[in-house]
């Protein structure tokens, strides 16, 4: 079954293999007693086996269904969780159902064959005491299941008590979406101030070598990857990086990761200057550089989504089961803003398109042309010395020469306002949104955090914003909604397997 489906040897796969271990003995135990019963009452070896089997058959094949209906339905669960239940709940479930062919089939014929030979030979006195405790333990359980049968309204009240502990336990325990593990690797992300240069990001990044550089040698760290301005596809803002932690193997090093991380979260918390912070990468996700927690908040406008969002960020920062709480929509981008007073300028002989040419070229330059050499093709790019565009007030060195060849400073004819601008306007769901990422604090269920977010939108949010999780979070969401819904469908086909296994006794009794 697993390669008809395509799936692999792996540790759910064989984690359902192992659990199989205690239930595939099940059936061909219970054909085996009821053929031994009745060989022990009379009956021969084959027509034993023959009505033995045939009388339990449905019984076998009913338990069967009762476990398929339990394991199957997590193969519905969604996202990452419901990929790997998959190959675990179809993979228990096919052995289980071989089991019960084999029963039926290969069990049956071999009770026809072994039960009671040598029966006598095998009566001695650790037999004759093992058989008595068993009639023992047999009378014990008859006499428990008559009085739990006659008693139909207190089996009721005490089922329906252990379902509300049950559900209560539910809710205390904490709830993760995968267990953190020791994966021998910490993620640092590492933000800059806006408008950093790609030095400042740098020696911030040495800052926190520098701590990391105290738990190598004999500390669990054995190499630190700094990658500076790096994007999904290609370079990235210059003003963010991010460090991957190396960690000795597990049997060269005492601390554990999770140790490690809790050591270094309140360290870069405290870093001047910057924003970083140690991350556990997540068990099912790839590269795990997001953060943990993050929900985007959908508005009509971004300056609606925004304020909701300040809101949001306001009462976030309070909570103590999130740190690190932030916004990826800010406006603190600085921009200059350049507005041409066209009136002055066309006295001047200067036209619009003249001006954002020139300033094109200078800030940002352009690819005029190219020129080959040693079969290489190399580009020709025109712009200002570095040095000369790195201030507001280096716009004050670009002139344009008028019609009578005057030299006019740029100055004369525009206006500069400096102005903070978003990095980046997001979209999701069509909606314009701002996302509010966040940390779990250290020794916080990634549930309880989850729980407590909610409730504080809710309190917070007006009920027009749009709601939407996203990355690890709206993985916990799927699966948790999934889970009742699977637990649901599982309670109602054993119900209705076992309610035809009642009718076909019933049927046989009368």
């Amino acid at each position: 079954v697993l390669w008809w489906l395509d799936f692999s040897i792996n540790t759910l796969t064989l984690l359902a293999l192992v659990l199989a271990i205690g239930l595939v003995v099940d059936d061909s135990i219970v054909v085996l007693e009821n053929v031994y019963r009745r060989n022990e009452g009379g009956e021969p070896r084959l027509l034993a086996a023959v009505r033995g089997s045939s009388q339990v058959a449905f019984a076998v094949i009913a338990t069967t269904l009762v476990l398929i209906a339990v394991f199957v339905p997590l193969a519905f669960i969604p996202g990452d969780t419901g990929r790997l239940f998959t190959e675990f709940g179809i993979a228990l479930a096919a052995a289980v159902s071989f089991s019960s062919l084999v029963a039926l089939s290969l069990g049956s014929m071999l009770s026809s064959k072994l039960v009671g030979a040598d029966r006598e030979r095998r009566r001695n006195r650790l037999f004759n005491a093992s058989e008595a405790a068993l009639e023992s333990v047999s009378r014990g359980y008859y006499r428990a299941l008559k009085s739990v049968v006659d008693r139909p309204l207190l089996v009721m009240v005490v089922a329906i008590g252990a379902s509300l502990l049950a559900w209560f336990a539910f809710q205390a325990l904490p709830r993760e979406l995968t267990p953190i593990e020791d994966r021998g690797a910490i993620i640092i992300p590492v933000e800059a101030p806006e408008g950093a240069s790609l030095q400042y990001t740098q020696a911030v990044v040495n800052r926190i070598e520098g701590i990391l550089d105290r738990y190598r040698g004999e500390g669990p760290v054995e190499n630190v990857l700094s990658i500076v301005a790096a994007g999904r596809e290609g370079p990235g803002a210059v003003n963010q990086a991010f460090i991957i932690v190396d960690l000795k193997p597990w049997d060269e090093r005492e601390m554990p990761q999770q140790q490690l991380q809790g050591e270094l979260f309140p360290q870069l918390l405290m870093l001047p200057g910057a924003r970083a912070f140690a991350v556990n990468p997540p068990s099912l996700e790839q590269g795990g550089f997001e953060a943990p927690v993050q929900v985007a908040i959908g508005g009509p406008d971004y300056e609606t989504a925004a304020r909701w969002g300040e809101v949001l960020l306001e009462r976030t920062e309070q909570m103590p089961s999130l740190v690190n709480v932030r916004l990826d929509f800010n406006q603190r981008q600085p921009q200059l803003q350049l507005r041409l007073d066209r009136r002055k300028a066309a006295d001047l002989g200067i036209d619009a398109r003249t001006v954002g040419d020139a300033l094109g070229i200078l800030f940002g330059g352009r690819d005029i042309t190219d020129y080959i050499e040693s079969a290489e093709i190399y580009d020709v790019v025109v712009e200002a010395e570095p040095a000369d565009t790195d201030t507001p007030e280096d716009i004050n060195n670009v002139f344009f020469r008028t019609d009578d060849e005057r030299l006019v400073p740029l100055r004369s004819i525009i206006s500069v306002t400096e102005v903070g601008t978003p990095t980046e306007l997001t979209r999701i769901d069509r909606s314009p949104s701002v996302t509010l990422n966040a940390s779990l604090a250290p020794g916080t269920a990634y549930g309880d955090a989850i729980d407590s977010l909610e409730a504080t939108m809710a309190e917070t949010l007006p009920p027009q914003a749009r709601i939407r999780w996203l990355g690890q979070a709206e993985n916990y969401q799927e699966a948790g909604s999934a889970v009742i819904f699977v637990m649901l469908m599982a309670l109602v086909i054993v119900y209705l397997i076992l309610a035809i296994l009642l009718v076909d006794k019933f049927d046989c009794i009368v």
